[in-house]
């Protein structure tokens, strides 16, 4: 990533910090344990980037001990800073012809988009068998992925971008252009307070606690994984644990 997106991220992820850091922790555990641990996660990340936010946590602010059932397993890991047994997660195959098969999800339906992150992200193991995935693998995501990365962009969706540049970071594909472009795309839309997404004026503060966490911790996610490319695959593999 060039040297001044990489300086942007850095100061977008340290205004993402506080904006999680401000959340009332009342609001947070309102929607169950996997927000908290999200939140955890969220400002792991953030702290992992950026040491001199780490410096500042006060110490005896331990992470939670246990796994939360519906987080992200990236997120729960980093967050629990337990080594939990690697999931069996590999997705069905797909036809021989993987890029025909790729290239068919691509639909301007956010629906199949995710479906196509969340199953790059399941066939690589978020980064940790990129390499070792057959050649005809990877030219099926290769071409896949921008072209799903370049409508998200279009749409200005929030809840996809992240996820489909986490995805790309997978791949190693992190030097496309697209793919700076679209890093450069989500970074402006990171709101003054340090968060993600805006809601209409008049909005439930709970629907607004719920789904600006939720954008804001995908886009931490993200940029970690631009910024220091493979960053998900050493959480996973323990390579990156956080301790406190």
């Amino acid at each position: 990533m060039a040297v001044n997106l990489t300086e942007r991220a850095g100061a977008a992820l340290t205004r993402a910090h506080g904006f999680l850091h401000r959340l009332p922790t009342a609001a947070v555990s309102a929607h169950g344990p996997a927000a908290a641990v999200s939140r955890r996660a969220g400002l792991a990340i953030c702290e992992l980037m950026c040491p001199e936010l780490r410096a500042r946590r006060p110490t005896g602010d331990p992470l939670p001990t246990l796994a939360f059932a519906g987080a992200d397993e990236p997120l729960r890991r980093l967050a629990t800073g337990r080594r939990q047994p690697f999931p069996d997660t590999t997705a069905p195959a797909g036809p021989d012809d993987m890029p025909a098969w790729a290239l068919g999800l691509l639909r301007a339906d956010p629906q199949a988009l995710a479906g196509l992150a969340e199953r790059a992200a399941l066939d690589s193991l978020w980064g940790c068998t990129t390499t070792t995935m057959a050649t005809r693998d990877r030219a099926g995501w290769s071409t896949a992925l921008p072209v799903a990365l370049a409508l998200a962009a279009q749409h200005r969706d929030l809840a996809l971008l992240p996820a489909l540049i986490r995805a790309i970071g997978y791949l190693a594909l992190n030097e496309h252009p697209l793919t700076t472009t679209a890093t450069a795309l989500l970074i402006s839309q990171q709101q003054p307070d340090g968060g993600l997404g805006i809601l209409p004026t008049g909005a439930d503060p709970h629907l607004q606690t719920r789904i600006r966490l939720r954008l804001t911790v995908s886009f931490a996610w993200a940029l970690a994984e631009m910024t220091e490319p493979g960053f998900t695959a050493a959480v996973m593999s323990g390579e990156v644990a956080y301790d406190t």
